[in-house]
């Protein structure tokens, strides 16, 4: 189903939550919000597309001329406190030759 439809059926001790969804601005931060609380301490949190370079040139399909998903990772990383509160980037790397991809990683610590 819809991510943001489903997320209260999963459990709260992921090991690992990946997103890559719906790559509107608001279904990321929702994602990022309703799954980010879901990762246990010492979990890992994932997400991919988010390589620089890529961002000046694809565009949000549904949402205002932004770039792309990066802006809403920025966007969810900014509600969630990222990298200064309880998550701490881990990885964070992209194929400079790639036309799309990228992926960081955000360990989740103790509050």
């Amino acid at each position: 189903g819809d991510s943001a439809e489903v997320f209260y059926e999963v459990p709260h001790c992921l090991d690992v939550a990946f997103i890559d969804g719906d790559h509107g601005g608001n279904a990321v931060i929702l994602d990022t919000i309703h799954y980010g609380k879901r990762v246990r301490i010492g979990g890992v949190l994932l997400f991919h597309d988010t390589a620089p370079h890529i961002q000046q040139t694809m565009r949000e399909g549904r949402g205002p001329d932004v770039p792309w998903f990066y802006n809403s990772v920025l966007a969810a990383h900014a509600v969630m406190g990222f990298p200064t509160s309880n998550w701490k980037l881990i990885f964070d790397e992209h194929d400079p030759s790639a036309k799309i991809g990228g992926m960081q990683a955000y360990l989740k610590l103790a509050a």
